[in-house]
C-alpha cells in the first residue's frame, strides 16, 4: 500500500514536473515524445489502482478519480498543442 500512496503522491507533482522538465527539451517534436512518457505514467498509475482496488488495499475515492481524470486531460491537450506537424 506504500507504494501505491508514494505513487499518488507523486502524481500531484507530475504536472509541474512535465512542465519544468518538458521546458528543458531541445523541440516541439522531442517535449511531445516526452509528455507522451508522462501520459503512459499516468495509465500505469491507473493499472495499479485498479489492481489495489481488486486487491481490497483500495476503496474508491472521488477526489483521486477527479484528479487522475484531470491531469489525464492536461497531458492529453499538451500533448494535442506539441504534436502538431
Amino acid at each position: 500500500m506504500y507504494l501505491f500512496f508514494r505513487e499518488y503522491s507523486c502524481l500531484s507533482w507530475q504536472k509541474e514536473n512535465v512542465k519544468s522538465e518538458g521546458a528543458a527539451r531541445s523541440g516541439q517534436k522531442e517535449y511531445a515524445h516526452f509528455i507522451s512518457i508522462a501520459r503512459g505514467s499516468l495509465a500505469e498509475l491507473n493499472t495499479q489502482i485498479q489492481i489495489a482496488k481488486m486487491l481490497g488495499y483500495y476503496t474508491e475515492s472521488e477526489e483521486i478519480n477527479k484528479n487522475l481524470n484531470r491531469l489525464g486531460r492536461l497531458l492529453t491537450g499538451l500533448y494535442k498543442k506539441w504534436n502538431k506537424s
